[in-house]
């Protein structure tokens, strides 16, 4: 997945609340993981193809600061694991690439 011009990733679904269960941000190259990266929630990001709706989106970092300094390279693919929550409550394992 690449990162639109604000470093974010859109995804799918929120990922659930750290206190549940951890979401896994790593950089991508030449077929494999190179390193783990770091993001945060970012909200009030629209669909670029429907501006009227709000959709799950993560802010990565180069480093745990999260400062503008540490965002992330817009040229690098990442993968993102995380769980999100389905409506009757179990959580479901995602990976976005």
């Amino acid at each position: 997945m690449t990162l639109d011009n604000d470093h974010c990733m859109i995804l799918k679904d929120w990922p659930v609340t750290l206190d549940k269960k951890k979401t896994f941000i790593y950089k991508y190259a030449r077929d494999s993981i190179q390193e783990k990266v770091y993001g945060k929630r970012i909200h009030g990001k629209f669909d670029p193809w429907d501006k009227t709706q709000e959709r799950p989106c993560i802010q990565v970092y180069e480093d745990k600061a999260l400062t503008e300094e540490s965002l992330a390279d817009l040229d690098a693919e990442y993968i993102i694991e995380y769980y999100y929550q389905y409506p009757t409550e179990a959580l479901i394992y995602r990976i976005q690439k």
